[in-house]
């Protein structure tokens, strides 16, 4: 059974909450590592890589449901 157009946009909506909830996480783990003390500067640089790569990865994420989420908006 294929999906309506309504439930293509609700399922985009829902994704795109998705997302800006884990935006919101990796925003929170980085201001949280601010306070960590037991880590030394080469380990608080790992992390912020990959916490850098997790939010470049949700921001693109984001946008591409957005625009997803447009091309069904718009049908």
């Amino acid at each position: 059974m294929a999906a309506t157009q309504e439930q293509r946009v609700g399922h985009f909506d829902n994704a795109a909450k998705l997302e800006a909830a884990f935006l919101s996480h990796v925003s929170a783990a980085s201001n949280e590592l601010q306070r960590v003390e037991c880590l030394d500067e080469e380990q608080r640089a790992e992390i912020h890589a990959i916490l850098d790569a997790l939010r470049h990865d949700g921001e693109s994420h984001t946008n591409i449901v957005q625009q997803l989420s447009g091309v069904y908006r718009n049908d």
